[in-house]
């Protein structure tokens, strides 16, 4: 079983929860037969900070005919992603950023896509080869990369 901790309460964490178990095993022993009396509850358990990415601080660095540079802080180790769509294209949300796609499920150009794996990095997307004269919009998002089970990663 995975027990999550809502951020936004303030009540025991699942952690806390389940090693409380430990102390009022009788209960358990009493409607779980099989259960080993010996087994510590609360020692087979861990806790998992999972919370979705988010975005700190975004500074442009440098804009000018060749690059964009943009410095981006996240909250977490993770993937950042950053989209350039035209003006006319539909904006994505932030699960479509990080998969390349427009708010229509349609594939952004390669030109126009760059992510990095980190907590806080510069990206840097080319701007050679975008036509002159068009509008852009850029779009960054973000994905924690905490492993949910971590004896696993």
């Amino acid at each position: 079983m995975m027990l999550v901790d809502d951020p936004n309460q303030e009540t025991l964490s699942p952690l806390r929860l389940v090693k409380q178990l430990d102390g009022s095993k009788t209960v358990l022993l009493n409607n779980i037969p099989t259960l080993d009396a010996s087994a510590s509850i609360g020692s087979t358990v861990y806790e998992i900070d999972y919370r979705k990415q988010q975005i700190t601080s975004v500074s442009v660095i440098e804009n000018n005919a060749d690059n964009l540079v943009v410095d981006v802080n996240v909250t977490s180790p993770g993937k950042i992603c950053m989209i350039m769509i035209l003006d006319s294209e539909a904006d994505p949300n932030s699960e479509q950023v990080c998969e390349k796609l427009d708010g229509n499920n349609q594939e952004i150009p390669n030109e126009r896509f760059v992510t990095t794996y980190t907590q806080g990095s510069n990206l840097t997307m080319s701007l050679a080869n975008q036509r002159v004269g068009n509008k852009y919009k850029i779009f960054i998002s973000g994905e924690n990369l905490q492993p949910v089970f971590p004896e696993l990663a």
